[in-house]
C-alpha cells in the first residue's frame, strides 16, 4: 500500500504528500519540482535542519521522511527536479561572504553532500542550481562541478534564470556556457510567444558548451570543438500573476498548449513544467494550492503530448522550421520523419530533400492524440512535398492547431478500401539487367529526356513537339506524371523492326520494372492499365508476377482512345489483333507480397497507372485513386518466389 508513518495520535502522517504524488500521476503528470529550502524566501517552511538557522544539524528522522515520499513519486513515474534554493537565499549558507568569490564553504559543501547522500540513489532526479539563480559565475561554476563529482549517478543539472532584467536569458545562459559540467537550462519566460525561440537558442549546441574531459578543469573561453548538448526546461511560464491559469478559468488551455507546450518540444526542448503564479492571491497559486485537479485538463493534455513524442525517433531529430512554407510552423525532422506542428493547421509544403520517399501523411489532433486522414495520404518527393489539408471534422473547443507528420513508407502498397489495388507507374523499381529500352519519368513541368550523348531521345520528334506533347500527356495523367519507353525508333510500320531493341515478342525480357504490393485475398487480378497512344507501334505491354511471366498477362494491346490516356484490359491475339477483352490476368494463390512486373512489347508506350482488381465487372475511369504505402508495421513476411511457368508464344507486333 501506500507508505505513511507515525504511531498513535500522529499515525498516517504523509498521506497528503503520498495522495499528492497519486493524484498528479493518474492525471499524466511525470515530473514535480520541490524547494529543499526556502529559508527567507516566499514559503519559508521548508528546511533539512532541525531548525531553520542551524545550518550544520540535519533533521535525520525529517529527511527519511522525505525519502519515503521521494520513493513514492519515482514508483508513480514521476521526476524529482530538485531546486537546491530561491533567489532570496542563494547567498544564505556561509554568511555570503564566500558566494560571490565562488567558494564552497563548509556550510554549502556539508548541504549538498547531504542531500546527494540521501536522495542521490533515485534514478528520476534532476538537481537545480536555484530558483532565479543570482550567484556569480564563479560560484556557479563551483557547485555545477561539485555536484558532478559528488554525485555518483552523474543527475542532470541545470539552471533556472533571473526574469528582472530584459536580458535575463543571455546574462544568465550564455554565460553558463562556461559551466562546464552543466546540461541544461530551467527555462522562466513571461511572455508565451517568446517560448519558441528562446528554446530553439539553447538547444542549439553552438550556445553552450562541452563537458570537460576527465582530468580537465572548467574554464571561460575554451575553443570547444564538439559541444555539450543541453536539455532545455521550460519551468516557468505566464508570468507571476496568472502562471497556467486554473481549468475554470480558462477551460481549454489553447495558449498554453500551442505556444507553451509544443512551441517547447518542437524546438528540441525537454518538456514543461507548469507553474501556478502567485501575486493572484488565489488558492489556486503556487503558496497555497493543494491540488493538481483544478488543471487537470492541461495536464492531460500534456500527457497526450508526451504520449505522441515518445512514439518518434527523437534521438535523430533537429528543429528545422525552415523546411515548412508557414512561417508560423514548427518543425522537428529526421532523415525519415518529419512532424510539423501548425498552430493554425492549413494545408502547407513541407521540403523532404532529396528523399524520394514515399511519404505517408498523417494529421494528429493535440487535444486528444488521435489520428485523423486528411486530403492526401500519401506523397512522393523530392523537393517540397504538399501536405494536402488538414482533417474536416469539428475540433472540440473551437482549436485550430494539428500535428502533421510525414513518415517514410515501404515501396510495398495494399488494397483500397474496394480491394482494388492502384499503382502509380513512376513509382516501380527497374529490375538490375541491361535494357536497350528505359522507361523515363515525364512531368508536366519536366525537361526532355536526353541520351548519354545530351541529345534528346527520339520520341514525339522535333524537341518543340516534344515539350507540347509531354505537357499534353503529364497534365491529364495521375499527380501530372507517367513513364515512357524511350527511345522511340519505332513509330509505324515504315519504321525498321529490331527485335530485341525496338520490340519484344517475349516478355520479361526488355526494360522491366516492378511494383511491390501486399496482397490480402488470394485469387484472379485482372489487370487494366492506363496507356496514352500516339502512334500505331507503341501500344503493347506485358504484365508478370513475381519473376514469372505467364500467358494471362503477355501481349496487353490498345487500339481505340488514340491521343488521350486511355484504361485497357484486352489481350492481342492472332485472330483479334485489337485484344480480347478481359483476358489480361494474374492468378496470385497466396497472400503477401507480391512482385507485379511490366515489360516491353513496343517502344514509346507511355503508362500513367496499373490497376489491380478481383471484379470482373469493374471498369477504372479516369485518374483511380491510388493505393497508399504501407508502413513498415503493416508489412507481412516475404514470400519466396513462385516457380517458372510458360512465358507464352512470340509475335510479330502491329
Amino acid at each position: 500500500g501506500d507508505p505513511q508513518w507515525g504511531k498513535g495520535e500522529t499515525a498516517g502522517r504523509g498521506r497528503g504528500l503520498v495522495g499528492m504524488a497519486n493524484e498528479l500521476a493518474e492525471l499524466g503528470g511525470n515530473s514535480v519540482t520541490f524547494l529543499t529550502m526556502n529559508v527567507g524566501g516566499d514559503g519559508r517552511n521548508v528546511w533539512p535542519w532541525t531548525d531553520p538557522w542551524t545550518f550544520d544539524r540535519f533533521d535525520v528522522s525529517k529527511l527519511a521522511q522525505w525519502n519515503r515520499v521521494f520513493e513514492h513519486f519515482q514508483r508513480r513515474g514521476i521526476v524529482l527536479h530538485v531546486y537546491l534554493q530561491e533567489t532570496e537565499n542563494d547567498h544564505l549558507l556561509d554568511g555570503g561572504a564566500l558566494t560571490d568569490r565562488g567558494t564552497l564553504g563548509p556550510e554549502r559543501m556539508l548541504y549538498l553532500r547531504e542531500l546527494i547522500a540521501r536522495f542521490g540513489h533515485h534514478p528520476g532526479l534532476v538537481w537545480n542550481l536555484g530558483e532565479e539563480n543570482l550567484q556569480s559565475d564563479a560560484m556557479r561554476r563551483a557547485t555545477v562541478t561539485a555536484l558532478h563529482e559528488l554525485d555518483t549517478y552523474r543527475h542532470p543539472i541545470v539552471m533556472h534564470n533571473d526574469h528582472w532584467s530584459p536580458r535575463n536569458l543571455t546574462e544568465t545562459f550564455d554565460a553558463a556556457a562556461e559551466l562546464g559540467y552543466l546540461d541544461g537550462t530551467s527555462l522562466q519566460d513571461f511572455h508565451w510567444a517568446d517560448v519558441h525561440a528562446h528554446t530553439l537558442r539553447y538547444t542549439d549546441p553552438a550556445n553552450h558548451g562541452r563537458r570537460p574531459q576527465p582530468g580537465e578543469v572548467p574554464r571561460a573561453a575554451v575553443p570547444w570543438g564538439g559541444r555539450h548538448p543541453w536539455a532545455v526546461y521550460v519551468d516557468e511560464l505566464g508570468g507571476a500573476q496568472n502562471g497556467l491559469p486554473t481549468d475554470a478559468d480558462d477551460p481549454h488551455h489553447h495558449v498554453p498548449r500551442m505556444f507553451g507546450l509544443w512551441a517547447n518540444l518542437m524546438a528540441g526542448g525537454a518538456g514543461v513544467e507548469w507553474y501556478f503564479g502567485w501575486q493572484n492571491n488565489s488558492p489556486q497559486s503556487d503558496l497555497s494550492a493543494e491540488s493538481w485537479q483544478p488543471r487537470a485538463e492541461m495536464l492531460r493534455q500534456s500527457r497526450v503530448a508526451v504520449d505522441i513524442v515518445n512514439g518518434w525517433p527523437l534521438e535523430q531529430m533537429q528543429p528545422r522550421d525552415e523546411l515548412t512554407l508557414a512561417p508560423h510552423d514548427f518543425v522537428l525532422a529526421a532523415a525519415t520523419f518529419i512532424a510539423s506542428y501548425q498552430p493554425i493547421g492549413l494545408a502547407t509544403r513541407v521540403d523532404v530533400g532529396r528523399n524520394e520517399g514515399p511519404f505517408l501523411i498523417d494529421w494528429i489532433d493535440p487535444l486528444t492524440g488521435e489520428r485523423h486522414e486528411g486530403s492526401d495520404a500519401f506523397a512522393y518527393g523530392p523537393g517540397l512535398v504538399a501536405t494536402g489539408d488538414p482533417p474536416a471534422i469539428a475540433r472540440q473547443s473551437g482549436a485550430t492547431d494539428w500535428l502533421c507528420t510525414l513518415s517514410v513508407g515501404s515501396s510495398v502498397v495494399g488494397p483500397r478500401d474496394d480491394g482494388a489495388i492502384v499503382l502509380e507507374a513512376e513509382r516501380g523499381f527497374p529490375a538490375a539487367v541491361p535494357s536497350p529500352r528505359s522507361w523515363y519519368t515525364l512531368e508536366k513541368s519536366g525537361a526532355i529526356p536526353t541520351g548519354p550523348t545530351g541529345q534528346p531521345l527520339e520520341g514525339f520528334g522535333e524537341p518543340t513537339t516534344w515539350v507540347r506533347s509531354i505537357h499534353s500527356a503529364a497534365a491529364k495523367a495521375g499527380g501530372n506524371t507517367y513513364i515512357r519507353l524511350l527511345p522511340d525508333t519505332r513509330r509505324s510500320h515504315d519504321d525498321r523492326l529490331v527485335r530485341g531493341e525496338n520490340f519484344s515478342p517475349e516478355p520479361g525480357k526488355i526494360a522491366i520494372r516492378k511494383y511491390a504490393v501486399r496482397i490480402d485475398e488470394p485469387g484472379r487480378y485482372y489487370v487494366w492499365a492506363r496507356a496514352f497512344s500516339v502512334n500505331t507501334e507503341d501500344n503493347g505491354l506485358h504484365v508478370g508476377l513475381d519473376d514469372t511471366w505467364p500467358e494471362s498477362g503477355a501481349r496487353m494491346q490498345w487500339c481505340e482512345g488514340k491521343r488521350q490516356w486511355t484504361w485497357g484490359c484486352a489481350q492481342r491475339t492472332e485472330a483479334n489483333h485489337c485484344g480480347e477483352p478481359m483476358q489480361i490476368w494474374l492468378d496470385i494463390d497466396t497472400p503477401g507480397v507480391h512482385e507485379v512486373a511490366i515489360s516491353m512489347r513496343e517502344d514509346g508506350f507511355a503508362l500513367d497507372q496499373l490497376l489491380l482488381t478481383r471484379d470482373r465487372s469493374y471498369r477504372p475511369e479516369g485518374i483511380e485513386h491510388a493505393s497508399r504505402p504501407l508502413r513498415m508495421t503493416e508489412l507481412p513476411p516475404i514470400r519466396s518466389p513462385r516457380g517458372d511457368e510458360d512465358a507464352g508464344g512470340e509475335d510479330t507486333g502491329n
